[in-house]
């Protein structure tokens, strides 16, 4: 009789076990905060391009931490194939984006932040040669982290002119 009720007690013991483990692993992907904010010096994501000058422009980007706890981030950028055109100069129906060079304003594989820390950086975007003009051209900065995929994100935009009457 004493063996019966050990097996079953071991049997409830292992249940109630997984049990814990089932619930508590959600509960601790929830826990796992990711959140950060990524910004653009003075709200300005939209900017121009003039080719026959300098023919670059730079974004700056403040990227904060604003998880509950220290997190290491990953920062990269894309070129997607969206409609990122102002609603001054729009997209003309069918165009492809224009394709940028892209550059930041130093090496960032990994930053490592704490909570409510901030860290400032600069995205240098410059037309290839032979550009064509008057066009858009797209770059999505991705910030990520081990633990999330994607967390933020903004997309900069940037208008290829020639010179101040184009």
């Amino acid at each position: 009789m004493k063996n019966k009720y050990n097996c079953i007690s071991h049997r409830i013991k292992k249940s109630l076990y997984l049990l814990l483990v089932v619930i508590a692993l959600p509960i601790t992907a929830i826990a796992q905060n990711c959140n950060a904010e990524l910004s653009v010096y003075k709200n300005r994501p939209y900017k121009s391009l003039d080719v026959s000058r300098t023919n670059k422009t730079i974004y700056k980007l403040k990227l904060t931490n604003t998880s509950s706890q220290k997190q290491t981030y990953s920062i990269s950028t894309s070129q997607p194939d969206i409609n990122c055109s102002n609603n001054t100069l729009k997209k003309r129906i069918g165009e492809d984006n224009a394709k940028l060079l892209v550059s930041f304003s130093q090496s960032i594989n990994k930053k490592t932040l704490y909570p409510g820390q901030e860290f400032e950086f600069s995205v240098t975007v410059a037309a290839p040669k032979n550009s064509e003009i008057r066009k858009w051209g797209c770059v999505e900065v991705l910030v990520k982290t081990d633990n999330c995929s994607t967390v933020t994100s903004k997309v900069l935009s940037t208008y290829i002119t020639k010179g101040e009457n184009d």
